[in-house]
């Protein structure tokens, strides 16, 4: 298989800092998609297919590079069934959704997708976060930082949101949005054909 130009369906910094770490060069070109369309029940179907929908959405347009899709969900069990956090609409949103996590423990999923050469492959990492109790007043301060407007959940590990961590169990860069231990082996995969 010949060598493909990367493309990453994204335009979060932190997604892009994460893959220089397994890429030595790529574009950034994200993903025009309708989000709000795709549904799922649990929070890896949907971190998934997300992340597969954006990479396909690029593909079209970059048919002879390797693209990279990705989404990030928080996501909690509420009486069996799941509830998702997306990124807060507004500060009030992003109080609330700290106040949900706040004391309590919740998966993060990231998905990824390959897709190129006529192939496709997805795949995910999980980690599983819990809080420590949260004061509002905490929350917001935080919240003024302006740091969680732009994050599923209203927060993220690399900034100052990791002083609420209590424990963490799985990929802290899972949680910032690219789960390179994952990403890595399938990428080397993909290549190779």
């Amino acid at each position: 298989m010949k060598v493909m130009k990367v493309v990453l369906a994204s335009a979060s910094p932190r997604r892009q800092a994460l893959l220089t770490q397994l890429v030595d060069s790529f574009e950034v070109l994200p993903a025009d998609v309708d989000e709000e369309s795709f549904v799922a029940h649990d929070p890896v179907a949907l971190a998934e297919g997300l992340a597969l929908m954006k990479a396909e959405a690029v593909a079209e347009i970059r048919q002879d590079n390797l693209v990279v899709g990705c989404d990030t969900v928080v996501a909690f069990q509420q009486g069996g069934a799941w509830t998702f956090l997306a990124k807060p609409v507004d500060e009030a949103d992003a109080k609330r959704m700290l106040r949900t996590l706040s004391g309590q423990t919740h998966v993060v999923v990231t998905g990824f997708a390959l897709v190129g050469g006529g192939r496709k492959v997805t795949g995910h990492d999980l980690s599983r976060v819990t809080f420590k109790e949260l004061s509002d007043q905490l929350i917001a301060n935080y919240v003024a930082t302006g740091e969680p407007m732009d994050k599923a959940g209203a927060y993220g590990l690399q900034d100052t949101s990791k002083t609420f961590l209590d424990r963490l169990e799985g990929s802290m860069n899972n949680v910032i949005g690219l789960p390179i231990e994952k990403l890595g082996p399938a990428l080397q995969a993909f290549v190779a054909g």
